[in-house]
């Protein structure tokens, strides 16, 4: 698979290519530089994602009135349980495969962090160049490719049945030697972006002309 060609140069090719000795060291120093990366990307999301539900949607919606000491401990909270899904996804991950190998679930899940960000993307290029998507067309394509992208997690073999979870397992494994996850839910969410925003009300131009003035400025 595409997404695998790093592992098997790591695994396979450096011990061969520099000895054994050197070899171990090269991947030593490949590894930690993995963990690094994927550490720093790690605590950006989900300090954003924690920032994200707890200023829009429970300070908004839930409790207007909560103070910024239950704000912080609610999106302590979000860290918490969010970290803790991950942790299930990786427990899924080594209860689903026969040769469990922690170097390329790192990698799987290094690039599955990268294809959820991705998804931020269309409605970032419609704000700032193209201004033509709704509200309803961004959040129904942000749900529609964050739900793509975690069809390629091990989650629904886990709450789908038996049949519907080898179905599932087939059209991803499929789709992933095709295309990149990301670029799937990119392809979903622009689609869904586009066909909802097309179908609803836009913001008003007063709205606009505010927005493009605080940009601007």
């Amino acid at each position: 698979e595409v997404d695998q060609v790093v592992i098997v140069m790591i695994q396979e090719q450096i011990p061969i290519l520099l000895g054994a000795s050197l070899g171990a060291i090269t991947i030593s120093i490949l590894l930690v530089a993995i963990m690094a990366a994927s550490m720093s990307t790690a605590d950006s999301n989900l300090h954003a994602l924690s920032a994200v539900l707890t200023r829009d949607v429970y300070d908004r919606y839930v409790r207007p009135q909560a103070s910024e000491r239950e704000r912080a401990w609610v999106g302590k909270g979000i860290i918490v349980m969010t970290t803790l899904f991950a942790l299930g996804l990786v427990h899924l991950s080594e209860g689903n495969t026969g040769d469990f190998n922690p170097l390329a679930l790192i990698a799987e899940m290094m690039l599955l962090a990268i294809a959820f960000s991705c998804q931020l993307l269309p409605a970032t290029l419609d704000v700032l160049f193209v201004r033509c998507g709704t509200r309803a067309g961004a959040v129904a394509g942000m749900i529609g490719g964050l739900l793509v992208v975690l069809s390629f997690t091990p989650l629904p073999g886990a709450l789908l049945p038996t049949g519907g979870a080898d179905t599932m397992n087939a059209l991803t494994i499929t789709l992933k030697r095709l295309f990149d996850i990301g670029f799937c839910g990119f392809v979903v969410n622009v689609s869904l972006f586009a066909l909802v925003s097309r179908f609803t009300q836009p913001i008003s131009a007063e709205r606009q002309c505010e927005f493009i003035k605080d940009l601007s400025s």
